[in-house]
């Protein structure tokens, strides 16, 4: 692209069903502009009270912003004066630091961008071999910038270069550095004013902005990426399963494709789960329940998701004899929670052939787990930052936006502990917290879904009649896929005006239904739905809110099961005969959430 050259811009959505997120890059949009009016507002306060330091603050935000390599300001010192002076971001001083410039020996890039006295986008400055400025060898690409122009002189010059996560600089960063160079122009460049102690307070102020600006920015294009390759790799795989034109798959093929999709979806919605629950810890929202955990039951659960991720990975996983453990106060949910992200992350950051183990320590008073690994290890400059949401080691790749160890600091900390960590390079880290023992007995288990996939006898002698009320046609259809496979006799319906009218037509044994509903709360309708039968009706809701008391008010409402979504067919499943067993046995139901 050459200088004034405007790049075409797509119609509409140009990435359409490639998987990109408009609104995720609207999101990055909207940040990007209102860092841009925090920089300016931020030059016009330097420039009134702290001119000495305008051209580096500039220089930092500039830099900041575009998201560039190196960002500079060229300004020939004094009104009138033939020398100058380079102020410059992200060079080494070997390469860059303060270079002095003469007006008339400017040559090159340098001259042409002067000369031009407008804005200059280029994508490679490498074929301009006489940069003034810059030494042989340099290793700036792609190049921005825009005059210092005074009462109808250019006085100096405002340049990024080097677009970080694209070739090269867009219209909207030529436009930006052109605003700089228009403020710079009106700022007493050559004062020595004394800086108040105030400015410097604000200037300390401004520097932890822009960092906390920055990992803000960092973790939008991470959020970005992971939406996008996640849902990338789904409709890839639904369009090979739906298109006729690959041909007829195998059905082991079929299933290994359905696999993929699976894991897939279920990565995204560990991601938004951590969102949602960072949310509720920022807001002090989110709430540990404390009772006594069998911890046989926690890691039964935690083995069925971490021994197929380290077998792919051909990670050896140990897990500790649970002899004489005795039950701990905790979340069972939250503990799970914590044990997953850890043994993850354990499991992720260590190479094929090593290991990783869970250890269990029964104190007096406390139970001791620690989880570890043979992986790559951390800094010790890092221990610190990898607890901070949305920071991630500087090794890391691959999937992730770095809210795992976050959260699990702050859930173990809402237990009374602390996490902890021991690490050393290229030996493996160590991962610590402690849970105070249980004194008292454990309370009658709530039940667990059997994941059992044949159908249960309804009411009639034969495979019981299922009522599905969900508004979602996906969701819907998906269910009723699932119970017909399992032999059930099915009837769907999308709202409760159809649930109601469906049920006074012919009883159903159970009724699977959504909360939220185009005409009103499902829950609202649970004991009209029961009043319409003469048999025993089991209910079985189901809820996307994790961060409501969605739970609590189904139980109030009468339902026999409740089941966050998405939900596994198989829990589904077991639920779903749970409630048919507890009806037909007569006994109060005991709900699971």
């Amino acid at each position: 692209m050459t200088a004034g050259q405007e790049p075409v811009e797509p119609d509409g959505l140009a990435a359409e069903g490639t998987g990109q997120l408009p609104e995720a890059d609207e999101q990055i949009a909207l940040l990007r502009t209102k860092a841009q009016r925090l920089v300016r507002a931020n030059l016009a306060l330097l420039r009134q009270v702290r001119p000495a330091s305008v051209l580096q603050w500039t220089t930092h935000d500039i830099r900041s912003v575009l998201g560039a390599g190196h960002a500079g300001v060229v300004l020939f010192d004094g009104p009138d004066g033939g020398t100058g002076t380079v102020v410059q971001s992200g060079l080494a001083r070997s390469v860059g630091g303060t270079i002095a410039v003469e007006r008339a020996e400017a040559d090159g890039l340098l001259r042409k961008a002067l000369e031009t006295g407008r804005p200059l986008r280029l994508d490679d400055i490498r074929p301009h071999t006489a940069v003034l400025g810059l030494p042989d060898g340099h290793p700036i690409t792609s190049f921005v910038s825009a005059p210092l122009v005074r009462h109808r002189e250019v006085i100096g010059l405002v340049y990024a270069a080097n677009k970080r996560g694209g070739p090269e600089f867009t219209l909207e960063d030529e436009r930006f550095v052109a605003r700089m160079a228009a403020e710079l122009s009106r700022t007493p460049l050559w004062s020595e004013a004394a800086t108040p102690e105030l400015v410097d307070r604000i200037a300390v102020a401004s520097q932890s902005l822009r960092k906390e600006m920055e990992a803000t920015r960092s973790f939008l294009s991470s959020l970005s990426h992971e939406l996008r390759g996640s849902i990338a790799g789904i409709m890839v795989s639904a369009e090979l399963l739906s298109d006729p034109s690959f041909g007829r798959l195998a059905e082991d093929q079929v299933r290994a494709v359905g696999g993929r999709i699976h894991n897939v979806a279920s990565h995204l919605l560990a991601l938004v789960d951590n969102l949602l629950d960072l949310g509720r810890l920022e807001a002090g929202r989110l709430d540990v329940r404390p009772q006594p955990v069998d911890i046989s039951a926690v890691l039964d659960d935690v083995s069925a998701l971490i021994s197929p991720l380290a077998g792919s990975a051909a990670i050896a996983i140990e897990w500790p004899g649970l002899a004489g453990v005795p039950r701990v106060l905790a979340d069972p949910i939250r503990l799970r929670q914590v044990l997953v992200n850890l043994l993850t992350n354990a499991v992720k950051f260590t190479d094929a052939g090593g290991r990783a183990w869970l250890e269990i320590e029964v104190g007096p008073e406390q139970v001791h787990f620690a989880v570890c690994d043979t992986g790559r290890g951390i800094p010790p400059s890092e221990t610190e930052r990898i607890f901070e949401p949305f920071e991630r080691g500087d090794g890391s790749h691959g999937q992730g936006v770095g809210l795992g160890l976050a959260i699990c600091q702050r859930i173990v900390a809402l237990h009374g502990s602390r996490l902890e960590v021991s690490s050393e390079v290229g030996i493996g880290s160590r991962f610590c917290f402690s849970l105070r023992r249980s004194r008292e007995p454990l309370p009658p288990r709530l039940l667990r879904p059997t994941g059992g996939q044949s159908a249960v006898v309804g009411e009639d002698g034969g495979a019981a009649s299922i009522l599905v009320v969900e508004d979602d046609a996906v969701s819907r259809q998906s269910i009723s896929d699932v119970l017909t496979a399992a032999g059930y006799r099915v009837r769907s319906v999308a709202t409760r005006s159809g649930a109601l009218e469906a049920i006074a037509s012919s009883p159903a044994d159970v009724v699977v239904l959504d909360v939220q509903l185009p005409d009103g709360s499902g829950l609202e309708i649970i004991e009209s739905l029961r009043g319409g039968v003469d048999r025993p009706l089991a209910v079985v809701v189901l809820s996307a809110d994790r961060i409501g008391d969605t739970a609590e008010r189904a139980v109030a409402a009468g339902c026999d099961r409740f089941g966050l979504k998405p939900i596994a067919a198989r829990d589904l499943l077991g639920l779903i005969a749970e409630a048919v067993e507890e009806c037909h046995a007569g006994r109060p139901a005991r709900p699971v959430s």
